[in-house]
């Protein structure tokens, strides 16, 4: 069992790259040994609304399964005690999507030009609007929230942490894009993006299926939620996966397509073009 866990079987999410890990204190993500990732549902409403979404979203018919594979398969939830919180904390019960990966390459990119949903109380819509305004979601419609990348040479990860990732502007988020991609990330001057070749021509391939169906769906608008895209190099191939998460602020049933996102998505699939 993991040290500061009362409950028996999870552990600390080693792949988490955004958020509040369970190391620093906090109320984290955890993991079991079955392929199940735990996320602490937020108090009051937010967390309501994530359990909403998933419901809603895997018995939506009109939903394609091809595009039901984006998304991580849904669980329920479970009250865990944990040593970082005097009381049992609501988890979200979800697909663990770094579960088939050995040493994982993941980078979380929070999506849209805007990032408060519209029903939201003034105070929570001001704090987003400052950071957007100050970050490039404002000017690229993506943020990079957080990433790891795997050094074949030293068998060791290279992790971005939150300030680094809150520096980066419009060319620092290309610079990021390019260091995900290379096989010496902790060369801060050189990375040298070896793989955006393998890597990006595939993840493209799965963010224009992404795009299709957004050109067309009304049935949810997405705030405030994440891309990840995850790889691991394997020499002649790479094994390259996009997920959707993070599904806080979705709202619903529009007589409009989703057009935050959408923008966002082709801003991802253009940055990622212009890498080496």
């Amino acid at each position: 069992m993991a040290a500061g866990l009362i409950a028996s079987g999870l552990k600390p999410s080693s792949n988490q790259v955004a958020g509040h890990s369970f190391e620093e204190g906090h109320v984290g993500s955890l993991v079991d040994d079955s392929g199940w990732f735990y996320k602490p549902l937020q108090d009051g409403a937010r967390g309501e609304y994530e359990i909403e979404f998933y419901q809603k979203f895997w018995s939506d018919e009109r939903v394609p399964d091809e595009i039901k594979e984006f998304f991580p398969k849904f669980r329920g939830s479970v009250l865990v005690d944990t040593a970082n919180s005097p009381t049992p904390t609501r988890y979200a019960v979800l697909e663990d999507v770094t579960k088939s990966f050995d040493q994982p390459c993941i980078i979380d990119i929070k999506m849209g030009f805007q990032t408060w949903y519209p029903e939201a109380g003034e105070a929570y819509r001001k704090k987003c609007e400052i950071k957007d305004r100050e970050s490039t979601t404002g000017t690229l419609g993506i943020r990079v929230s957080g990433m790891q990348v795997y050094d074949p040479s030293t068998r060791s990860k290279w992790k971005a942490d939150r300030n680094w990732c809150r520096k980066l502007d419009n060319h620092g988020v290309e610079y990021a894009i390019r260091r995900f991609v290379s096989t010496n990330p902790f060369d801060d001057e050189n990375p040298n993006a070896l793989l955006a070749s393998k890597v990006y021509e595939a993840a493209k391939m799965e963010l224009e299926k992404l795009t299709s169906w957004f050109e067309k769906q009304t049935f949810y608008h997405f705030f405030s939620s994440s891309v990840l895209i995850i790889y691991e190099d394997h020499g002649a191939a790479s094994k390259v996966s996009v997920k959707l998460v993070d599904f806080a602020h979705v709202t619903y049933d529009h007589d409009t397509i989703d057009e935050n996102y959408l923008a966002a998505l082709k801003s991802l699939t253009r940055v990622l073009s212009m890498s080496p």
